[in-house]
């Protein structure tokens, strides 16, 4: 095995693993990454990249905060509990707000295009972001479009229905 494909995969379960955790000590559930997950404390809906907008249900009373992203001002972010306004408070880049279990907890942020030019091995490509994810690459790949997503460069979600599952165990060192 080479060591990238080795590596790649623990490293892409780590990432997932590292999207949430979880301080029992001072009872914060945080959201590092702004997407789907399923964890013990609370679940994460995602909207993103199509909306921003991300939903938090707790199944514990806790802290919830979450980590915005570089490319969304603080200014911009707008927290709401069960679908009320709420005040956030601020640790660096964590908006924090007090959950109890059964609560929806809900951050609406503007998302937005832009495009980067990079120069790859004397070629020039012009990339598309939407919010975090490469929604286009310019020129396109001679045999196929590389991270062509035209599906997320609208408002429209594709909302797929799955049973969420979480394990009792998470390999820790791995």
């Amino acid at each position: 095995m080479n060591c990238c494909t080795g590596n790649a995969s623990m490293h892409l379960y780590r990432v997932w693993r590292d999207m949430t955790s979880y301080d029992p000590k001072k009872k914060i559930f945080k959201v590092n990454l702004l997407l789907n997950k399923a964890a013990k404390e609370a679940d994460v809906y995602s909207w993103m990249p199509n909306r921003g907008h991300v939903e938090i249900k707790p199944k514990v009373d806790c802290f919830v905060a979450v980590r915005i992203p570089s490319w969304a001002g603080r200014d911009s972010c707008a927290f709401s509990v069960n679908g009320e306004s709420a005040e956030a408070v601020w640790d660096g880049k964590y908006g924090i707000v007090p959950a109890k279990v059964g609560q929806v907890i809900a951050l609406n942020v503007p998302i937005s295009e832009h495009m980067e030019k990079r120069v790859i091995m004397e070629s020039e490509w012009a990339t598309t972001i939407r919010g975090s994810t490469i929604v286009d690459i310019q020129p396109k790949g001679e045999w196929g479009a590389i991270h062509c997503h035209p599906e997320y460069r609208s408002d429209d979600v594709k909302i797929v229905r799955r049973e969420r599952y979480v394990h009792p165990d998470v390999l820790a060192d791995y």
